[in-house]
């Protein structure tokens, strides 16, 4: 392989001589002229080579084809706001590109627990549950409340995200859920959340909801909702359902029934 050095700033003459130190604790040479020496007989054994200077933390990574690779780094940190459910912070992260220019980006976003979401469908009913509480932002935004998918936290005490799944259905909607699909993982907000949702499809027995049984959290006013499975679609072809955790659970639903007609 031709060694090529690429000069990115003030800072490449570290970089030549961590290159330098390298070849010659490899294969003993002089380093400059296994630098300057290009002929096929006599090219390098370097594969890759990472290089991180701190300071202003930037990473350079030089491939075996001599290239500069898109790099990423997380500058700073810093709480903004730390409350009972997660934190606000303040994130700074440069990226380099392959042709070397460079974009710095500053974001406040939401750190808090992963969370799942599980819509329970009974095949033989044709039925789906479903639930409905206050969300001020969403009463704040339209003076509405909206229909959504059963999802919450998972706990330090889940011993799985099944597990959350499974505590989630009893406490919200006071069923048992059985056969547990995972549909999708996703970012439910990658813009401002560093959250990520666990989608799960399930099975459950209409009408066996124990209302009275349930265990909501103190700050909790849930209405259990069960419609049918034709409304559900109904909804999603006229575009009106406006939890995304119902959507994507709703298209996983429909899509899965698909394909066992």
């Amino acid at each position: 392989m031709i060694c090529e050095l690429l000069y990115v700033d003030y800072k490449a003459k570290n970089i030549l001589n961590c290159l330098m130190l390298w070849l010659s604790n490899t294969d003993g040479r002089d380093c400059q002229s296994v630098v300057n020496d290009t002929s096929p007989e006599k090219r390098c054994s370097l594969r890759e080579l990472v290089f991180v200077e701190q300071g202003p933390m930037r990473a350079f990574e030089l491939t075996s084809g001599g290239k500069m690779t898109t790099t990423h780094e997380l500058l700073s940190k810093k709480t903004l706001c730390s409350l009972d459910k997660g934190s606000i912070e303040d994130l700074t992260i440069r990226t380099v590109h392959e042709d070397g220019r460079e974009h710095v980006v500053s974001e406040p976003v939401w750190n808090d627990r992963d969370s799942i979401a599980v819509l329970p469908f009974d095949a033989e009913a044709q039925t789906v549950l479903l639930v409905r509480q206050m969300r001020p932002a969403v009463y704040w935004r339209d003076q509405d409340m909206i229909l959504e998918a059963c999802a919450g936290g998972i706990e330090a005490s889940d011993l799985s995200v099944e597990e959350a799944c499974r505590r989630e259905a009893a406490e919200e909607l006071g069923v048992v859920i059985e056969n547990l699909q995972l549909a999708a993982q996703v970012f439910i907000n990658p813009a401002r959340m560093v959250e990520k949702a666990n989608m799960f499809l399930a099975s459950y027995k209409a009408g066996s909801q124990d209302l009275a049984g349930r265990h909501q959290d103190e700050d909790e006013d849930i209405e259990v909702v069960e419609v049918s499975l034709d409304i559900l679609a109904g909804w999603h072809k006229s575009g009106d359902i406006r939890c995304p955790r119902l959507l994507i659970l709703t298209q996983a639903l429909l899509a899965k029934l698909k394909e066992t007609d």
